[in-house]
């Protein structure tokens, strides 16, 4: 099979991630390289090695549809979180079985190991173990993240972690971090401050090794102009290129009187550190 095609698997329950999908992705990447061999050939007319790495990956999660979108071509990755031209070559989608199962499962049977860009938009959130797969990838130079506090603290968490070894942070190749309508204060506790607070700290401690160069904030609620002053202010100005839409959303406690959506996955006493 052409790495052109394009390839949708809906599942419907949780066997079908155990017992079938791992040989069915195993499948999916011998075709893939089949092809290559085919059809990859340098300047010269030698061949090239055959490639059917996952270049771009997509997870998105909301009440009506939920699923993975991942991209191996390498002639064109779509820029933006919506853009979907060109169409992924995967896309699998699944009604209540675990993000968890199913990326192993990719992880497992196809390869992340040159994944360029990752972006998550997850109302649910991801669990840190989760999105410690990734912490790892050498080649992955960009993160977007959607829609979710849980997610956006929980990826702090393991940005800050160490790597798999020694001279190396977690996400060794990161250099753009987007993120794009996240509430700041999660969990209605006024904690956009400290959140704010721990963005600096994380990006100043990887100025010296391993910095981040870009970041851009879009549509977030209570994420206020003093915010953008603070990031503005601080030391990290001098290397990382920030943008901002200056969007404001300002809300007070009784706005969340009838949204308690962040609460079952997130207790925070300090910004990225789970409450005893």
């Amino acid at each position: 099979m052409s790495k052109e095609a394009k390839v949708n698997l809906t599942l419907t329950d949780i066997g079908s991630v155990s017992e079938s999908l791992g040989p069915l992705f195993s499948a999916l990447r011998a075709s893939w390289i089949l092809s290559s061999q085919d059809t990859d050939v340098d300047t010269n007319g030698s061949r090239l090695s055959a490639q059917s790495d996952i270049l771009d990956l997509r997870i998105y999660e909301d009440s009506g549809c939920s699923g993975i979108k991942c991209w191996v071509t390498d002639n064109k990755l779509p820029t933006r979180f919506n853009d979907d031209n060109p169409p992924a070559n995967l896309v699998v989608s699944y009604d209540d079985i675990s993000i968890t199962l199913l990326l192993v499962a990719i992880a497992d049977h196809l390869d992340f190991s040159s994944l360029r860009s990752l972006k998550i938009s997850s109302c649910y959130g991801l669990e840190d173990y989760v999105l410690a797969l990734f912490m790892n990838l050498i080649k992955l130079n960009t993160i977007s993240i959607s829609d979710n506090y849980g997610t956006f603290t929980n990826f702090f968490k393991v940005f800050q972690k160490q790597g798999s070894d020694t001279t190396s942070p977690s996400f060794p190749a990161l250099r753009s971090v987007h993120l794009n309508n996240i509430d700041f204060d999660g969990s209605r506790a006024g904690r956009a401050d400290d959140a704010v607070r721990t963005l600096i700290t994380a990006f100043e401690d990887r100025k010296s090794s391993h910095p981040i160069r870009q970041l851009t904030i879009s549509n977030c609620i209570n994420f206020s102009e003093a915010h953008w002053k603070d990031l503005r202010a601080s030391s990290i100005s001098e290397d990382v290129d920030m943008e901002w839409d200056e969007y404001e959303d300002i809300r007070q406690y009784s706005d969340y009187d009838d949204y308690d959506y962040y609460d079952d996955h997130n207790d925070f006493d300090t910004f990225g550190y789970i409450s005893d």
